[in-house]
């Protein structure tokens, strides 16, 4: 059992689901909701970043490469990282020219980028080291870092505790970077938000 599939058992069973589109197996409702999160994100990196022609994003917690057509249309430069192999093993599949690594981001080292870009990882990592994970994420962002995470859900949820704990983090990760350029957006995908922190 590798670290992702013994840190959230959750993120397996959607991998498992039969009959399951890819954005599915990634534990999206469908390629619609995927879509309006990507062009968010993409659309925030832009604001704070300008035109991405010619710099690196780097897509932690890539899964498939879904997002990869959208980098490489914006004219930069793509690396796509994950902690499951079997999802780094596909998006080599699907995606043969572009760069993924299978990499552990607690303990190796966050690739460097202009712009860092997690997409709904955050809530599979251990819930008492996400502000830690944010921080090292920031590290290694030359200008914009944009991510997404549950926010404000109902009580009655079964993930409420964790959820709330990856809020707090969150919080406390925005509060040590006070001083930086930030936004954060509520794109209709209830109960969730994207953050962008700039420098």
């Amino acid at each position: 059992m590798n670290y992702w599939d013994n840190t959230n058992p959750i993120y397996s069973e959607f991998a498992k689901q039969e009959g399951a589109t890819g954005a599915q197996q990634l534990g999206w409702n469908d390629e619609a909701c995927q879509a309006r999160c990507f062009d968010v994100l993409m659309g925030l990196a832009t604001d704070f970043s300008g035109p991405l022609t010619g710099k690196t994003v780097h897509d932690a917690g890539c899964g498939y490469g879904d997002l990869l057509a959208r980098v490489r249309g914006a004219g930069a430069h793509y690396i796509g990282s994950d902690c499951m192999e079997a999802s780094v093993q596909k998006a080599r599949q699907l995606h043969e020219s572009a760069d993924f690594r299978h990499l552990n981001l607690l303990v190796q080292p966050v690739p460097e980028a202009d712009v860092t870009v997690v997409c709904g990882a955050l809530a599979f990592y251990p819930h008492d080291l996400v502000e830690r994970m944010l921080q090292r994420f920031w590290v290694a962002t030359r200008e914009t870092l944009v991510f997404t995470s549950w926010w404000n859900v109902p009580p009655d949820w079964d993930n409420y505790k964790p959820t709330k704990q990856v809020q707090k983090s969150i919080d406390a990760f925005l509060r040590k970077n006070g001083s930086r350029r930030r936004k954060v957006f509520d794109y209709g995908n209830k109960y969730e938000i994207a953050i962008a922190l700039s420098r």
